[in-house]
């Protein structure tokens, strides 16, 4: 028994490479040797804020008592907004500058270095609320769910444009 089983230890490293490969064909694919194109970019982003938005919506519904507080949920969004805040500023490459269906500003390439110090206070609020959103203690939530929104409003005020390219 210990034969086969020592006959069959190859097969996990190769199942594994083979299960990968679709994946990262399909990247090269999709991006090509030089990378992303700017729709690219401009799809990735979008994504992501929309995912934030998902679990936004919901948790202010909660916070403005038009929904009942779920504490399991409402930490569970809170918690998958803290994983995507980092994500999205990489969507924002400066081949996106001016790209039809864009609602970011020009300004935010010339203001990079200020773009990336206010995703990085949505970064640093959206950690704090999921950390007191596992208390369960809405009174400790709410001032770090106001945070979370002022983040996100002080960006869009300086950098989304109102109507879309």
């Amino acid at each position: 028994m210990i034969h086969r089983l020592r006959s069959r230890a190859w097969m996990a490293p190769l199942l594994a490479f083979a299960l990968a490969m679709p994946v990262a064909t399909a990247h090269t694919a999709t991006t090509g040797p030089a990378g992303p194109k700017p729709g690219q970019y401009l799809k990735y982003r979008q994504s992501v804020f929309q995912v934030m938005g998902w679990n936004m919506g919901p948790m202010a519904a909660v916070i403005k008592g038009q929904a009942p507080y779920d504490s399991a949920r409402f930490a569970m969004q809170a918690t998958r907004l803290a994983a995507l805040a980092p994500m999205f500023v990489e969507g924002f490459d400066p081949s996106t500058r001016g790209i039809k269906g864009s609602e970011a500003k020009d300004e935010i390439y010339a203001n990079l270095e200020e773009f990336k110090r206010l995703a990085k206070d949505l970064e640093t609020q959206s950690a704090l609320l999921s950390r007191v959103a596992q208390s369960g203690d809405l009174a400790q939530i709410t001032p770090a769910f106001l945070a979370v929104g002022k983040a996100c409003g002080t960006c869009h005020k300086r950098f989304k444009a109102e109507d879309h390219h």
